[in-house]
This record gives C-alpha cells, sequence and structure tokens, in this order.
C-alpha cells in the first residue's frame, strides 16, 4: 500500500475539500450570483455525502457483518437518492438552480480525491527515485 493511503485519506479528502469549497463560495459571493452559489454548495454536500455513503457502505457490503448489515447498507446507497431528488427538485422550485455549478461541487471531492492520489503515486515514485520508463 501506498504511504499516505491509510484510514485517514478520506478525512483528509473531505478536510481539503471543505478547503477548496470555502474558497470557491467566497469567489461565487463576489459574483451575486444567488443560485450559482446555492447550487455549488449544495453539489459539494451531496458529493461529500454520497462519498461518505460509500465510506460506510463498502465494509458492511464486503464484510463478515452479516446479512442484517448488507440489507441496511444496500437501504443507504438506494435511499440516499431521496434526499438528493428532494434537494435538486427544491432548488428547481426556487428557480436556483444552476446546472454548471451543482455538477462542479458536485465533482469537487472526486477531483480532490484524483489529485491527492495522483500526487501519492508522484512522491512515491520520486522517493523510491524511480523516472518514467526508457524510450
Amino acid at each position: 500500500m501506498w504511504q499516505g493511503l491509510d484510514e485517514d485519506f478520506l478525512r483528509r479528502v473531505y478536510r481539503r475539500t471543505l478547503e477548496w469549497a470555502g474558497l470557491i463560495e467566497v469567489l461565487l459571493l463576489f459574483t451575486g450570483r444567488v443560485p450559482w452559489i446555492l447550487s455549488f454548495a449544495v453539489g459539494v454536500g451531496i458529493g461529500l455525502g454520497v462519498v461518505r455513503a460509500l465510506e460506510w457502505s463498502v465494509p458492511r457490503l464486503t464484510g463478515a457483518q452479516g446479512v442484517r448489515a448488507g440489507i441496511g447498507a444496500g437501504a443507504v446507497l438506494v435511499g440516499k437518492y431521496l434526499p438528493i431528488g428532494l434537494v435538486i427538485f427544491l432548488l428547481l422550485r426556487g428557480n436556483l438552480l444552476a446546472p454548471g455549478a451543482l455538477v462542479a461541487g458536485l465533482s469537487l471531492p472526486y477531483a480532490v480525491m484524483v489529485l491527492k492520489i495522483a500526487a501519492l503515486v508522484w512522491l512515491q515514485n520520486r522517493k523510491e527515485g524511480s523516472g518514467p520508463p526508457p524510450d
């Protein structure tokens, strides 16, 4: 396993995502466009919620906790779409949905995760002294 890809990895992803989301929200505040501000914040919240639901559910689905744990995890994985749909419906109903900002917010946790893993791989390769393969 790569050094840094440990039990605290997702906690660090959550923290870094919230840091970046806060910075982006401050920048969006300067635009004064409420739909962008709300949609981005909702997107980040949904993205982090989905990652958290997966973090909670996967060990229960793949582990030896039994059938009841698996059913509960499956219910969480399926049931998360009801509040997601409700929040998006409320944004639509209030004419406050900015699809681009929502997608950007949804994507932020995954972008942070990919960039953190890429940095870990790069640092590990650098530490081992291995460069790119010869031509």
